[in-house]
């Protein structure tokens, strides 16, 4: 019995009440509700099951009326007498709670006689097992009724007109067993511990036996959102696109709480809107190389939805210690220190109701993680996750560009004087190409590069149809590369593996060339076209050096065909400042009378038809 008494000193580490002032969390407010009448006051024996209400999006409403008698275990807060009470429980949270970390609210609203009277909330654990004193082992036996469970619990009010105040326990605050059989050999001076099973239990003591009824939601709780209990989708690695639906209800629950940077929403509405209102999900992907899409299908509220996609999340755990300094637990963190955000968007189902990363970035094998946000109705929405297989198809070829031929490579001068845009450079007419490639410094242009080329792929039928483009490296030996530095070729996302396609290269000032026939790509070997029997009209669209066939210098507005037009923009330019211009035939970096010669000889050459588009 007297270890009994020590235990029962020790958990009665704090008491709690309900105050009135500044909270930091809104409770959601949903369309479920559940009635339940209150259960026999004054008995931990007799309760509602808080599990059945904590992150399921309901109100619990409970007739104060029928609770009556009277127990006073802590003191009162604010005015009256304790008067009446009802027993919520726990039974083994971590167990029927998925990635439960030891947290807790509860939110009240429509108290009788708030804010004059405010209910006064007890803690309790009911625990059964055995303590041992040596090597003697005595029969454990804590009721509810005997001591409080939580430490330093706070008292909150919130900003949510439809809730009155709510209790805050932050993670870690709900022991495990094994915390509480430490608890009980730290505290009893016993030098063993079972706990065979543990409730926890919620005592609401009310006021002057006010009558009414008092409408609750109970969840966990996390200021921002939790790394440690997202919902989890899983993607195996089989097929090539597959897709997962998701649904749910935007109420502040384990998985629901927080934004990770609400200053940076995607919809430009105030942060606070959609601080509480968010579900969270753990991706991961299969494949070496991933691509998400990520659609609303259907959003039972008004406003839109923040979606977005976020990588390299980072979030430290929360260690807990007991009194002698030894670490007791670890618990998932609660606020997100850091993460990439991979796509973001301002989502509703009347148009705008995707996002997506982009084909051309390549996301590795991996975990994710996907926040879904709502207006302030909080309401329910449906979802899908669609992953694709995204490994590039990578393709070869190889061209010389007559002006930069020096007898055996291309010259370097653009390169070697730092003279190369680190941009694309056909994001303009007559190209209108607007992809992405770029390098984000000169050092990262190889050594070896001549200038930037266009390569496009065009359907095997009909050769004016593109697929894609690719800005990519010229290298002085011939070789096109991609800009990432790695890949031994150019990656294209958009195009299908093992397929056949028509493949064309294009310069900024020399006539472009089309493959005569379709290649299957990806291929092994690159498409050669120095080689004369790979490109269409070879003898006539290409000019011969030395035996090997380039891409002839002169074509400076692009049209596809050398003509006096060209004179007029090497004149044009024949003055200017800039090292990088359209009638620097030679790509030395200047424009002179050398890059004319060069011109003059090609005058009336005439592309094929589709490489005139």
């Amino acid at each position: 019995m007297l270890m009994y008494n020590h235990a029962k000193h020790l958990m009665r580490i704090a008491t709690t009440c309900f105050c009135y002032f500044a909270s930091h969390i809104l409770l959601a407010q949903c369309a479920d509700y559940t009635q339940q009448n209150a259960p026999t006051p004054d008995a931990c024996n007799t309760s509602y099951n808080l599990v059945n209400a904590v992150n399921q999006c309901k109100k619990v409403c409970i007739d104060m009326t029928t609770a009556t008698g009277s127990t006073s275990p802590i003191p009162s807060c604010g005015s009256g007498t304790l008067t009446n009470d009802i027993w919520l429980s726990m039974l083994n949270p971590y167990a029927n709670i998925p990635g439960y970390d030891g947290s807790l609210v509860f939110g009240w609203k429509s108290y009788p006689g708030y804010p004059n009277n405010n209910p006064t909330v007890a803690l309790h654990l009911d625990v059964q097992g055995s303590v041992s004193f040596g090597f003697i082992p005595l029969p454990l036996s804590i009721n509810c009724t005997d001591g409080f469970l939580a430490d330093n619990i706070t008292c909150t009010d919130n900003t949510d007109p439809s809730y009155d105040a709510q209790l805050v326990l932050g993670a870690g605050t709900v022991p495990t067993n094994a915390q509480i059989r430490d608890l009980i050999i730290s505290s009893a001076g016993a030098t063993n511990a079972t706990v065979n099973s543990s409730q926890l239990w919620m005592q609401i003591e009310t006021f002057n036996n006010v009558p009414g009824i008092v409408c609750f939601e109970v969840s966990t709780y996390q200021p921002g959102f939790s790394c440690g209990d997202p919902n989890t989708v899983t993607f195996t690695n089989t097929g090539i696109t597959q897709t997962q639906n998701i649904s749910g209800c935007l109420c502040n629950s384990a998985q629901n709480s927080g934004y990770f940077n609400p200053a940076n929403t995607p919809c430009s509405t105030n942060a606070a809107t959609f601080n509480s209102t968010t579900a969270y999900y753990q991706i991961t992907a299969p494949y070496a190389c991933n691509q998400f899409e990520i659609r609303l299908l259907n959003w039972g509220g008004t406003g839109d939805v923040n979606v977005s996609l976020l990588g390299n999340l980072s979030c430290p755990d929360i260690v807990t210690y007991d009194a002698m300094g030894n670490v007791t637990g670890t618990y998932p963190g609660l606020l997100v220190d850091s993460a990439d955000v991979l796509a973001e968007d301002c989502l509703n189902t009347l148009g705008n109701n995707y996002l997506s990363t982009p084909f051309t970035t390549c996301l590795p094998a991996g975990t994710y993680w996907l926040l879904i946000s709502g207006a302030a109705d909080k309401s329910n929405y449906t979802a899908s996750i669609t992953v694709n297989n995204n490994t590039p198809v990578v393709v070869q070829a190889s061209a010389i560009l007559e002006g930069a031929y020096t007898g055996s490579a291309m010259t370097t001068n653009l390169t070697n004087n730092q003279q190369l845009p680190l941009t694309q450079p056909f994001n303009r007419p007559p190209w209108n190409y607007f992809g992405t490639e770029s390098v984000a410094n000169a050092a990262a242009i190889p050594a070896n590069t001549v200038d930037w080329v266009l390569l496009e792929v065009r359907d095997a039928a009909d050769k004016n149809l593109v697929a894609e483009r690719k800005a990519a490296f010229l290298l002085s030996n011939g070789a096109i590369v991609d800009v990432n530095g790695t890949t031994n070729g150019v990656n294209f996302f958009y195009i299908t593996a093992n397929t056949n396609y028509h493949l064309a290269v294009k310069h900024r000032n020399h006539l472009g060339a089309i493959t005569a026939n379709a290649v299957l790509l990806p291929n092994a070997a690159p498409v050669n076209f120095t080689n004369a029997a790979m490109a269409e009209q070879a003898a006539t669209q290409l000019v011969n050096i030395g035996g090997a066939y380039a891409l002839r210098a002169g074509d400076l507005n692009a049209d596809g065909i050398i003509s006096f037009s060209d004179i007029n923009t090497y004149a044009s330019q024949l003055l200017g400042t800039s090292p990088y211009r359209d009638a620097d035939c030679n790509l030395s970096g200047t424009v002179s009378i050398v890059d004319f010669n060069l011109l003059r000889p090609n005058i009336g050459a005439i592309g094929v038809s589709s490489i005139r588009q």
